[in-house]
């Protein structure tokens, strides 16, 4: 998601990235010509998509959509990141917190249904880590999901064989 809310989703089909509003109307094809688009990242403070191109970070494209976003924008945005992901046992999961808070992060499937409570807990404020384990956990897409009283961040997982 970019800083103005907006959705990038890429297609094999056409082999583009397509731009959604934050109530998925409006479709905009904003890349065109790529060769099998896989995972999308987009730089808030650069304004800038990358997405891999026929699934190798070795074949990654940049594309500059505006201007940089503001400093005081950056200095409130909370990241989420997970890794490895794929993720074939277990994976890292890193976020800040601005203050000490009351945490919930849970995963779900790719319906929506719960499926594993990571932590259910007050962090500290700063950086905190988790690990979390796959377990009996079937191949495939999932959801992590890091809910606090004013944030809720969200990090699509994939469970590889």
């Amino acid at each position: 998601m970019d800083g103005a809310g907006n959705y990038y989703i890429s297609s094999w089909t056409g082999n583009k990235i397509t731009r959604f509003t934050n109530t998925f109307t409006s479709p905009t094809t904003v890349v065109t010509g790529l060769s099998n688009p896989a995972e999308i990242f987009y730089n808030t403070l650069t304004d800038t998509l990358g997405n891999t191109n026929s699934g190798t970070l070795n074949n990654t494209t940049y594309h500059y959509f505006g201007s940089p976003t503001s400093i005081t924008e950056i200095e409130n945005e909370t990241t989420l990141t997970v890794f490895p992901n794929p993720i074939q046992k277990s994976a890292t999961i890193i976020f800040d917190l601005e203050e000490s808070e009351q945490v919930n992060i849970s995963m779900y499937d790719a319906k929506g249904a719960f499926v594993q409570l990571v932590s259910d807990s007050k962090l500290a404020k700063g950086k905190n880590q988790f690990e979390i384990e796959r377990g009996t956990l079937s191949a495939g897409n999932y959801v992590l999901k890091v809910t606090t009283a004013k944030k809720v961040l969200t990090h699509k997982l994939v469970f590889a064989d």
